[in-house]
This record gives C-alpha cells, structure tokens and sequence, in this order.
C-alpha cells in the first residue's frame, strides 16, 4: 500500500475494503479517516454495507468510532415522510404485532451491546439488552426489540412475515428492513435522533415510524 496515504477506501460488490496505515497515531487516521468519507460523496450509497477493516489493530472504541463516522457521512435520498403528520393504522398496527409476536413466537435476549462486525441472527423475536452500534446487525424472522440506541442494520421478518416490527429507545438506524422492504431514512436523521422510544411497522407496503408513548 502506499504509504503517503494513512487512509484507503476499495469498494467491493457487498461493502467496503478500508486499510489504514499502522505508523500514525489514531488521532491522526480518526482525521484523515473523516476527511475522505467526507470527499467521497455518494460512494458510500449501497445496501447491506459490511465494512473491514486492514494494516492495523483497531481497539473496539476506535472501530465505533469510525464507523459513526462513516455512518454520518452516508448521503441518505429523499424518502416519504415517516414521521409527524398522521399516521396510518399505527394503533391497529401495535395491536396487530401484539397479538402475533412475542406471546407466539420464541425469543433470544443478546445482552450488551453489538459493536461493529458482530451479528446475531435468530429464527423468532430479538431483544438487545444495549445498544447496536454502526456495523453490527440484527436479522430476525419475528420482531427486533432494542433496549438502548440502535444504530446499526437490522432485518425484521426477513422469512417474509409483514406483521413484524423494530423498535428501539432512539431508532437511527443506518439501514432498517421489515420483510422486503427497506429503508435508510432514518440514518438521515442521525443528528437530530429522536428522543423518544420509537418502532417502524409496514402499513400499505410502506415503512412508517411512530412513537410508542404518546
């Protein structure tokens, strides 16, 4: 690699290659590691983004921080408003998953958070006791119950049940799927989380968000 370069991006069919130069201080790679996600542009625009990382070790705290620098980077396309104004069926929606989710199906509870690189896939219900942080991602057949900040990917119902639901204590995910549909404008909101517990339901084939108190 060339060593007048502390940072390196190789894109890849499924995500990103980044090298990173093992000879400057991490303050140093924290910066240039920012300037070149800033002048990339839209490089960064792909679904299901895995990210590794080579040439030097990171400790876990660096690689999430990092990766909140990628996310925060990422250009997020216009999407329909999902939230504020009114909202479809929201409470039919909840009473629907109540009643096909966590009474009928198994669960896992995963306790801490997920950093970078970490996965946990389960065929039923998912609740994190912690936050997924940006390059973890949760896949479940049931429902997706975060119990701190998600911010990482996550799949509900991914064998296809539409009645499915993600929520979380502040839901800024960088990439958020229920069934087969799929969002990323909640990572467009990154810096102005809500600040209330939140959870995305289908309804009419579309995404929406919705607070779980009122």
């Amino acid at each position: 690699m060339d060593g007048e370069k502390p940072v390196i991006f190789k894109g890849r069919k499924d995500g990103l290659d980044v090298w990173l130069d093992d000879k400057p201080d991490f303050d140093a790679i924290r910066e240039a590691f920012r300037e070149k996600t800033e002048s990339s542009g839209n490089f960064f625009n792909v679904a299901d983004m895995k990210v590794s990382f080579t040439g030097r070790r990171l400790l876990d705290e660096q690689r999430d921080e990092l990766m909140e620098i990628l996310a925060k980077s990422i250009e997020i396309p216009p999407a329909p408003d999902i939230g504020g104004g009114e909202e479809p069926c929201r409470d039919e929606a909840v009473e629907s998953c109540a009643r096909q989710g966590l009474d009928e199906r198994a669960a896992v509870f995963h306790n801490g958070t997920l950093r970078s690189g970490q996965s946990v896939r389960y065929a039923g219900d998912v609740i994190v006791l912690g936050d997924v942080n940006p390059g973890a991602e949760v896949i479940a057949e049931g429902n997706i119950i975060i119990l701190g900040s998600l911010k990482g990917t996550v799949h509900a119902g991914c064998a296809g049940d539409d009645r499915c639901f993600v929520s979380a204590v502040a839901l800024v995910p960088i990439q958020l799927r229920i069934c087969d549909k799929l969002t990323h404008a909640l990572a467009g909101r990154r810096r102005a989380a809500r600040a209330v517990p939140s959870y995305a339901f289908l309804q009419d084939g579309q995404i929406y968000v919705a607070p779980l108190v009122n």
